[in-house]
């Protein structure tokens, strides 16, 4: 490992990979880090949504791989807390592809093995566990080695953040801050079953809201299922978290074919999710953050692949520019700031009024039973589903007539 590099990005998850590969396309002296080795778990919905899919082919990574390795879904379905069922897309055979549903663990491993055939300067077991700025233009990181504990220090003139919902270079740079209303708290599992049909179920439960329960099928036999809620709402309820989640899965019909429900509790994994309502900077003197580090997740879905793969490509192209002026102050990468939140914030923004209507039980039962009933209702129920959205997000003209004319 040198001592030096023109930008290191910190994390090589979908964020940090994206960002590693655009510089090194760029022409940047670029180091890729991160604190695990792959394959590594992550806990996630599994689902790559289609807008994911152009993202991953400029990086060279091919639909068709994705679609290969993963579960093809062909239907989303999304129960209301009184049973009603609101449908997209169908399970007949021709149908066109929405999604694909493939293990994180997976998934990333992919991506990573992707983005180390590009970059030449990959380390993996290095945990950040200080910054320090040394000058105007210069960053230095103290790492410490998994394994050994040797520390050691590089310096850099560009750090982009991309190491996760724990970020240190955020919290110790007093950038974004998510509080609890910011926050969901995700639960998660791997079920086994004889056979899952190519079918998303997102169960809105009186328990959970505004969050819910999923079902996401990773192959015919093994699913993922899980549970975000609200960590500034669950106090609301008597039930810890844990206790929601077995509720669900032990009454709601979607749930009724999973084999061994008395034994997937024990292997439940949780995680902190912030969401991109937060307040606060994602750039710094030579710093930007991006990913679950900049608190880029959907605060409706609690999705977040779109985000990271984005944000990380917008931080390579300002990083790059800057770094050729000589110029990576925090003026001169605001620019960055404009990007995201020209791309992100109509979603954040109309995803975060979603999510306060769905809040209470009540007005979360008429609205989806509304969308049950009315598929103009149920197709901008859908554009803001995770969508990247517009100016004027669901009132935007074209968003309106895809609603009006989608069947």
């Amino acid at each position: 490992m040198k001592s030096a590099y023109e930008a290191v990005v910190v994390g090589a998850g979908p964020a940090g990979c994206s960002a590693a590969i655009h510089l090194k396309k760029l022409g940047i002296d670029v180091l890729l880090l991160d604190k695990s080795f792959f394959p590594r778990d992550k806990i996630c919905g599994d689902g790559i949504p289609l807008k994911c899919f152009p993202l991953l082919e400029e990086l060279g990574i091919e639909r068709q791989v994705i679609l290969n390795l993963g579960y093809q879904i062909r239907q989303l379905q999304i129960h209301s807390p009184t049973g009603d069922i609101i449908s997209y897309g169908n399970r007949e055979e021709d149908a066109s592809q929405k999604s694909v549903c493939m293990a994180r663990r997976d998934f990333d491993f992919l991506f990573f093995t992707h983005a180390k055939k590009f970059l030449t300067q990959v380390e993996l077991g290095q945990k950040v566990i200080g910054v320090d700025r040394v000058s105007e233009n210069t960053h230095s990181l103290l790492l410490r080695e998994a394994g050994t504990g040797r520390q050691r220090k590089i310096s850099t003139r560009m750090i982009i953040g991309s190491d996760g919902v724990h970020s240190i270079i955020a919290r110790q740079e007093r950038m974004v801050k998510p509080g609890r209303s910011h926050r969901f708290i995700g639960l998660r599992v791997y079920c086994h079953s004889d056979s899952f049909e190519p079918v998303v179920h997102i169960i809105y439960h009186r328990l959970t809201l505004p969050g819910y329960v999923w079902l996401f099928p990773i192959s015919k036999n093994r699913a993922n299922v899980g549970m975000v809620v609200s960590q500034g709402d669950k106090a609301r309820t008597r039930r810890n978290i844990l206790g929601i989640f077995k509720h669900v899965l032990t009454r709601h019909p979607v749930f009724t074919s999973l084999t061994e429900n008395d034994k997937i509790f024990d292997k439940v994994r949780a995680l902190p999710l912030n969401l991109g309502s937060a307040p606060g900077p994602r750039v710094k003197d030579g710093i930007i953050l991006i990913g679950d580090a900049a608190s880029f997740i959907n605060p409706l879905t609690g999705g977040g692949i779109f985000n990271a793969m984005l944000s990380g490509k917008q931080s390579a192209l300002v990083s790059a520019n800057c770094l050729r002026k000589n110029d990576v102050s925090e003026k001169a990468l605001k620019i960055y700031e404009k990007r995201w939140r020209k791309a992100l914030a109509p979603s954040f923004f109309y995803s975060s009024l979603m999510k306060r209507c769905l809040q209470k039980e009540k007005t979360a039962s008429w609205w989806l039973r509304s969308c049950a009933k009315n598929r103009i209702y149920a197709n901008i129920f859908l554009s803001v589903y995770g969508n990247p959205l517009p100016r004027l997000g669901p009132f935007n003209p074209l968003v309106l007539f895809k609603a009006l004319t989608t069947k």
